[in-house]
């Protein structure tokens, strides 16, 4: 019959972190008990056997890789006390009083050079571990995984498990070789650094101890405090499915590591301006960190999540700043407006703007929509008053505006509506036809001759009359070839006719208006009065 025996988990007694998921933050413990055992293969019997000969010859094998020059290794005992178990691997009776009274791991090499000396391993207990099952010879009292460990040296995963409670004192590194140890200083053995090249999930290349996916875009960072070492990884690399810390950590052996890593947030952007001191340096959330480390959120949303602090400690600070995209501005807002502004309007309307405008703005792209979008509830209604009147921009403030443009554009259409409307006469009545030519009129006088004309195309034409002064208002606009398909021959002629009197309604004003929008009335044969 097959046992499977499982490792319980000792994180919150060792608080040692061992190849395990920051989402499952459980460290690899004793076995405490074997309750079944196997028939073993004779794959098994040949290849426990083959390591004890290599054991016993060769010491050494069990200890991890020295990959750091310390004063005082925490090991050297233990070397020791393994090469006088070497010494007397020939002698059955001397291994066995080691197996009594040697230490844990002491007992657990001695104890397993004695099946040399056995006539059958013909039973072995099995053991499953997240990364495989596996088969051991027990033999005297030493703890299972210890016994586990020496048995299959040759594999680091389980040779690690020899070391957790070395992992007090040090640090220890799985690599697919073997383990290494860095003693008591937490560095990162070249050897497991090229190990994470290939297995932490991103396309990474190694610049000046980081390593790094090379894109010069915001990032998040992973990084070993007091080092040189980091994992630097851009938002369009950055996966929904990773986490970079978990990663690193769980292939490392030691006391507290994920508190020995601070994850921040990179600002990168292209400097447009000369700052005698810049302020987008690497930022740093407590909280946003303690979510990534518990393994709440992936490198991806842990980077939107500090995109998002970062914006909000900029916009708080009080310090002017202007970014747009991935190009910083300072606080240069003539540089600023100068990208965001399609016109000189626009720009005009941003500098003033500006002006009391406390803190960062920051865009996600160059817009002028967005600009005001980000300043509105601030600046809104100063906004509007740059642009029309205080009693226009009162009443149409919004604070809860979803398209600031639109309300922007209306506001200095009414405005410049009412200065037109004042030049121009008072009527008190305006039969359909005045107040079409009328309408027409005035919209090209506050905005131009493309409002006009859209102002024509974009209604209903009602009779030949109105048609005929709508084409007449086109040839004066010049562009009625555009639109002639939709007037009959008599509708065209007798509308180019009127084309002189519309240009003389455009330059017109107070009562000569009125004198020009009649001469239309008549020549149109409408038999209407504007009065």
């Amino acid at each position: 019959m097959e046992f499977l025996g499982e490792i319980p988990p000792l994180f919150g007694e060792t608080n040692i972190n061992l190849f395990i998921p920051l989402s499952n933050p459980c460290s690899m413990g004793r076995i405490r008990k074997a309750r079944g055992i196997k028939a073993s293969s004779r794959m098994s019997r040949e290849k426990l056997l083959e390591n004890a000969e290599v054991l016993a010859e060769h010491p050494e094998k069990l200890l991890p890789v020295c990959s750091n020059e310390c004063t005082l290794c925490i090991l050297a005992g233990l070397k020791e006390k393994l090469k006088a178990v070497s010494a007397v691997s020939d002698s059955k009776s001397k291994l066995k009083w080691k197996m009594l009274f040697g230490n844990k791991f002491v007992k657990a090499y001695a104890g397993f050079l004695t099946i040399r000396f056995s006539d059958s391993l013909a039973v072995l207990a099995a053991v499953k571990l997240p990364f495989g099952t596996y088969s051991f010879a027990m033999r005297g009292s030493a703890p299972k995984e210890l016994q586990l460990a020496v048995q299959h040296f040759d594999e680091p995963m389980c040779k690690a498990l020899a070391y957790l409670g070395f992992a007090k004192k040090g640090y220890f590194f799985l690599v697919a070789d073997d383990v290494y140890c860095m003693g008591r200083e937490l560095k990162i053995p070249e050897a497991f650094k090229k190990r994470l090249l290939k297995e932490l999930g991103y396309k990474l290349v190694e610049k000046e101890g980081t390593l790094t996916c090379g894109h010069d875009t915001p990032a998040l960072v992973v990084r070993l405090k007091n080092t040189d070492f980091a994992v630097r990884v851009c938002g369009r690399c950055a996966s929904g499915e990773i986490n970079l810390l978990s990663r690193l950590t769980e292939r490392i052996l030691g006391r507290n590591i994920d508190r020995l890593f601070r994850v921040a947030f990179a600002p990168s952007y292209a400097c447009r301006s000369r700052c005698r001191d810049c302020i987008l340096k690497e930022f740093y959330d407590e909280e946003v960190e303690k979510n990534y480390k518990v393994g709440r959120r992936s490198d991806a949303t842990t980077l939107q999540d500090y995109a998002k602090r970062f914006e909000e400690g900029l916009r708080r600070g009080g310090r002017q700043v202007y970014v747009v995209g991935d190009k910083c501005f300072g606080a240069d807002a003539e540089k600023f407006a100068t990208e965001i502004a399609s016109n000189e309007e626009e720009k005009k309307i941003l500098l003033k703007a500006l002006e009391g405008t406390g803190g960062a703005v920051v865009l996600k792209e160059a817009s002028f929509g967005k600009f005001l979008e980000a300043i509105w509830t601030e600046r809104g209604k100063d906004i509007l008053a740059l642009v029309s009147s205080g009693e226009i921009a009162e009443r149409l403030y919004d604070e809860e505006a979803k398209n600031p443009v639109e309300i922007l554009r209306k506001a200095k259409h009414e405005f410049e509506r009412a200065k037109v409307l004042k030049l121009l006469p008072e009527f008190r009545k305006l039969p359909p036809l005045a107040k079409f030519i009328h309408e027409i009129a005035v919209e090209y006088l506050v905005s131009g001759k493309g409002a006009a004309v859209s102002a024509i195309t974009g209604r209903k034409l009602e009779d030949t009359k109105m048609r005929t002064v709508a084409f007449a208002f086109l040839v004066n606009f010049g562009v009625e070839n555009a639109h002639s398909w939709q007037f009959s021959n008599e509708e065209k002629e007798l509308g180019k006719s009127l084309g002189g009197y519309v240009s003389e309604l455009l330059a017109s004003r107070g009562e000569n208006y009125r004198q020009a929008l009649n001469k239309i009335l008549k020549f149109s044969g409408s038999g209407e009065e504007a009065v």
